[in-house]
This record gives structure tokens, C-alpha cells and sequence, in this order.
């Protein structure tokens, strides 16, 4: 009888733990990730497409003003880490892979506004 207790009182203790673990941890979270080579607007289908095919992001909301994204998505299958390499990596083809085709743009753009 003892032993019974005794069992049933660990199996509790270990559902109890188990529950305060999944409580700790939302299965959403929406982060601003900041983008400092964002340049112009050429920039968001690329941005807008990584962001698309990035497994558990949710939704997103770019904005060219302040060069930030905001990103909302599923914390069991990816974090803001593999977000923002995946950024990284596709902002970096832009910038540095084609600079003489999307960065001229840019730096023509800017001039023609002032």
C-alpha cells in the first residue's frame, strides 16, 4: 500500500512539473527584428518571400520606415535566432551577391530624392 502511495505521489509531482514546463513557454511569440541593410523597397519581396517559406512564422509586418520586421511565430518549431540568420542571409544576396544591380538602384534613388 506503501508503495502504491508512494508511486502515485511521484506520478503526481512529475504531471505537476511537466505542466509548469509547458506554461513557461508560449507557443507564439512576436519579436521586432531590426534590419540595418535594408535599403529600399526593392528589398521586400525578397524579405517578404524568406519570411513566407521560414517554417512556424506565423505572420509578419514590415516596416520600411524604421528598417524593422515584425515577426510573429510558432516557438515549438523555430526561434528568433533561425529568423534573423534567414534574414541575414537573404539581405546579404541582395547587398553583396548582385551590388550592381540592386545597390546601384538604391544609391540612385536616394540621389534622385535629394
Amino acid at each position: 500500500m506503501k508503495k502504491l502511495f508512494l508511486a502515485v505521489l511521484i506520478s503526481l509531482f512529475a504531471m505537476t512539473i511537466g505542466v509548469a514546463q509547458e506554461e513557461s513557454t508560449p507557443e507564439e511569440q512576436t519579436v521586432q527584428i531590426s534590419l540595418p541593410k535594408y535599403c529600399c523597397s526593392e528589398s521586400d519581396a525578397l524579405i517578404e518571400r524568406t519570411l513566407a517559406y521560414e517554417k512556424g512564422v506565423e505572420s509578419f509586418q514590415l516596416n520600411p520606415i524604421t528598417k524593422s520586421v515584425l515577426v510573429t511565430f510558432k516557438t515549438k518549431k523555430t526561434n528568433q535566432m533561425k529568423i534573423e540568420k534567414a534574414l541575414a542571409k537573404s539581405i546579404d544576396t541582395i547587398v553583396f551577391d548582385s551590388v550592381s544591380v540592386s545597390h546601384d538602384l538604391c544609391v540612385l534613388k536616394s540621389l534622385q530624392g535629394a
